[in-house]
């Protein structure tokens, strides 16, 4: 079993990555992808992680930003449930498409208003919308259990950690008041 080679190897794994399109207009999609987010869930515990990342969806022609994002937070809601009682968090990522900008990637977090629902920060991530990602760590410092660190040149083109645009700086200082002492993958 893999998750044995890991531990026995004296490795952990930090968190389990999934995605998620939890903004389909269609309901039976929409179970069909939190269905998906239990056998995540499953698989954190088999690998021994306690964080299941998770991406919002994209956006689809004709269904409005709010309807959207209101979509997302319902199954957010509906999954928050299966992964407290398994011990594992679900983390929300700012991952392309929704999510992205700051503004509604914030948003999802105010319609799930549930502080179970915890955050993966990507540190580059927000830039692809125009947004600064030290806002985006003010803004969600509190709930952030994973970074994924990521950079970025002023073009948008993925860089060495420390050879792009991020102010790492001033996101590990956010990170650290809020008391963070978690993964940096």
């Amino acid at each position: 079993h893999i998750s044995d080679m890991i531990h026995a190897a004296g490795l952990e794994v930090s968190m389990f990555t999934s995605y998620a399109d939890l903004s389909h207009p269609e309901p039976s999609n929409r179970e069909g992808q939190m269905a998906s987010i239990r056998w995540d869930v499953d698989a954190a515990v088999v690998f021994r992680t306690h964080v299941v990342r998770l991406t919002a969806g994209r956006w689809y022609e004709g269904q409005s930003p709010e309807k959207t994002l209101k979509r997302i937070a319902e199954s957010l809601k509906g999954s928050l449930d299966y992964a407290e009682e398994k011990g594992v968090m679900l983390a929300l990522e700012d991952h392309p498409q929704v999510g992205t900008k700051i503004a509604d990637f914030v948003r999802i977090l105010e319609l799930v208003d549930d502080e179970r629902l915890k955050v993966n920060l990507d540190t580059s991530n927000p830039m692809e919308a125009g947004d600064d990602p030290v806002e985006l760590a003010k803004r969600v410092k509190a709930r952030v259990v994973h970074v994924h660190m990521s950079d970025r040149s002023t073009n948008l083109q993925h860089q060495v950690v420390g050879e792009g645009a991020v102010d790492f700086v001033s996101i590990f200082h956010i990170l650290k008041e809020a008391g963070y002492d978690g993964w940096l993958s």
